[in-house]
């Protein structure tokens, strides 16, 4: 996703992940990878500076 990310030229922070990661959760009807998906947004959302 970061990959993707750079070779878009988007920027790399907290906010984009969330939201690649909300999407593909939106987009996703395999379990297994909603499953992924949803883990790596959480700990994201855990590193991330600001609110608690």
């Amino acid at each position: 996703m970061v990959a993707e990310l750079l070779i878009k030229g988007e920027q790399v922070n907290h906010h984009t992940l969330i939201a690649r990661l909300s999407q593909l959760l939106a987009d996703e009807t395999d379990a297994v990878k909603v499953d992924v998906c949803r883990c790596v947004l959480e700990r994201v959302i855990q590193k991330t500076p600001g609110e608690s």
